[in-house]
């Protein structure tokens, strides 16, 4: 497993300043969990969440920190598995026929007003729905905190901060009495060929997990964005 210090000292590497007196760990750190931010964006965190039934209820609300959903299996233990369709919980038979879901998601982080899955079953109480869902991966806080970001993925973190480091070098020389001085016209554009290459490695690797099936999900008809 990739530790934060692990990326800290590639992020070293990478922009020449091994022993950071440039660029200060607190403002590395920023940027790594910024790229993790980034990163969960193309290749979520796929986990498992599982709710308890009540009776004759069609809804259920979820964590804030799920961004979509990839299964509904309901009810849970038969074989084989009974998965759910996704279809419109606005649409008007939608709770005459069971055997669908639907997923309204929530556009804030407060807890008040949580994801909610809607199910057109009528659930009896002490049953269990397993729904597999897909979320951001987990920020790093402390030096022995490691990534869940996909170890052929890693590279990626390490690319994406240089990029925002050579940004903020190119912004402070900006700020220089002579901004149109040779030394700002090169940083600008040694940060276009930077950011640059983290789009083309991210792009490839994208293009890799769409050829190995792994991101192969799509959007069906009954999907839409809220």
């Amino acid at each position: 497993m990739t530790t934060l210090a692990d990326l800290e000292q590639q992020v070293g590497n990478l922009t020449g300043d091994t022993s950071h007196t440039i660029f200060p760990l607190l403002q590395i750190d920023d940027w790594i969990n910024r790229a993790i931010e980034d990163l969960s964006v193309h290749f979520p965190w796929y986990t498992d969440y599982t709710i308890s039934t009540a009776a004759n209820k069609h809804t259920y609300d979820l964590e804030t920190y799920i961004k979509g959903i990839v299964s509904v299996e309901y009810p849970t233990g038969q074989t084989p598995p009974r998965y759910l369709q996704r279809k419109a919980y606005t649409e008007a038979n939608f709770y005459l026929i069971p055997g669908f879901y639907d997923l309204l998601k929530t556009q804030t982080d407060d807890s008040s007003t949580p994801t909610i899955l809607y199910i057109s079953d009528v659930t009896p109480a002490s049953k269990t729905i397993a729904v597999l869902c897909s979320s951001d991966h987990s920020p790093l806080t402390t030096s022995s905190d490691a990534t869940t970001v996909l170890a052929r993925h890693v590279h990626l973190i390490g690319l994406f901060v240089r990029w925002k480091a050579f940004s903020e070098r190119s912004s402070h020389d900006m700020m220089d009495p002579s901004p149109l001085s040779n030394r700002f016209a090169s940083m600008e554009i040694a940060v276009q060929r930077v950011e640059q290459a983290y789009k083309d490695a991210l792009a490839r690797a994208i293009a890799a997990e769409a050829e190995s099936g792994i991101s192969s999900w799509q959007m069906d008809r009954f999907d839409r964005i809220y």
